[in-house]
């Protein structure tokens, strides 16, 4: 079973490839996990919903960015 944990914005950068702004842009287009509040000024990403949006992309998922 995956260990579930809360990922900033620096290192899910890192693992999907793709620039801040890319990643907004994408979650406002809602085809990107959408982050989770953890204080008034703090936000990250489940790496569960990270690491499923991964395996879409790697598996030929229809929310491919064009």
């Amino acid at each position: 079973m995956e260990e579930l944990r809360i990922l900033k914005l620096k290192e899910v950068c890192s693992i999907v490839g793709l620039k801040p702004s890319t990643i907004y842009k994408l979650m406002s287009n809602g085809d990107f996990p959408r982050q989770i509040k953890l204080t008034a000024k703090s936000v990250g990403w489940s790496n569960k919903e990270i690491n499923t949006w991964v395996s879409s992309k790697i598996s030929g998922g229809s929310n491919a960015p064009h």
